[in-house]
């Protein structure tokens, strides 16, 4: 059985649909739910449900909402290892007309300690790091087996802490929000910087219209999945582990994107994040029909972010 690894802060989400968001209006609330999430929580939920024996660092408060959050990762036969009593509260404002979101952070939980359990680490045959828990990042990579890839999840964060994990991974995936470090209103000129400043390869997801890979000063575009999009929260979380799943499997990198663009779009068609993640059964029986994206439309959308 492989092992999975996965560290990061845990979030309640607290979602609201609205009719259409509009400065300075009051606003009809249409539906409203609580969910998890987390890019790291998220990548342990999808593994556990598909068996892999997974562990999980991160941070649970003992109030209500940590408690219940920690039954449910039991139930999903996650073993838990909490390294600080604090759990991150978002609020998640949808737009039911052009479904854009607005998030409400609370501050960064702020880790009370730097022990890891190495053994656990050296178990791994797949890690997902976030950005809240970059500090571990030496510690894991010197206790890893060689042959385990990190995922790292940046957000949309481009600062020295960041670059260097992403530096130093195989594959590096950032969303191209972040893009805009490198150059605001030019795509190609952004993808160039960025491989210079992170690798010669890497992946960028691009909300609806898919993901890029750019390799060795060139771009290959992986154009999205068809589907009925209720809420974007969290397909760049299963992007990731979607990703990884693939490279478990020993597929070539193109499929791995390719994979983690359809598991995504399922994704979007629930309300919800960590507690909505779309089964193996329906990854494998769902039509695979994917939208015409071009390099022109990219350019032209990177330039309304």
């Amino acid at each position: 059985m492989k092992t999975i690894v996965s560290l990061g802060e845990s979030v309640i989400d607290k979602i609201y649909v609205i009719s259409e968001l509009k400065p300075g209006l009051k606003f009809e609330v249409l539906t409203q739910k609580i969910s998890y999430g987390g890019p790291s929580l998220v990548s342990a939920l999808f593994f556990s449900k598909l068996s892999f024996k997974v562990y999980f660092f991160t941070t649970l408060s003992k109030d209500a909402d940590g408690l219940a959050l920690r039954r449910l990762l039991t139930k999903n036969k996650i073993k838990v290892i909490n390294l600080s009593s604090s759990l991150k509260k978002n609020l998640v404002i949808i737009d039911s007309k052009n479904r854009t979101r607005t998030i409400l952070r609370e501050s960064e939980n702020r880790l009370k300690t730097n022990k890891l359990d190495k053994k656990i680490i050296k178990s791994a045959d797949l890690i997902f790091l976030d950005r809240h828990f970059a500090k571990f990042f030496e510690i894991v990579r010197k206790n890893k087996k060689i042959n385990t890839e990190i995922i790292f999840d940046p957000s949309t964060e481009i600062s020295e802490r960041t670059l260097k994990v992403l530096r130093n991974i195989n594959y590096p995936i950032i969303p191209w929000e972040s893009l805009k470090h490198f150059s605001s209103s030019n795509l190609k000129k952004a993808v160039d910087l960025a491989q210079k400043y992170i690798g010669k390869l890497i992946i960028i997801t691009c909300g609806p219209f898919g993901s890029i890979l750019g390799i060795n000063g060139k771009i290959k575009i992986f154009p999205p999945y068809k589907t009925k999009e209720i809420d974007p929260t969290g397909a760049g979380d299963i992007f990731r582990a979607a990703f990884g799943f693939g490279l478990l499997k020993g597929w070539q990198l193109e499929k791995s994107i390719d994979f983690a663009n359809f598991v995504a779009s399922l994704h979007l068609q629930k309300l919800g994040n960590g507690d909505v993640l779309p089964s193996f059964k329906k990854i494998l029986l769902s039509p695979k029909r994917k939208k015409k994206i071009n390099l022109e439309i990219l350019v032209e959308n990177y330039k309304k972010i």
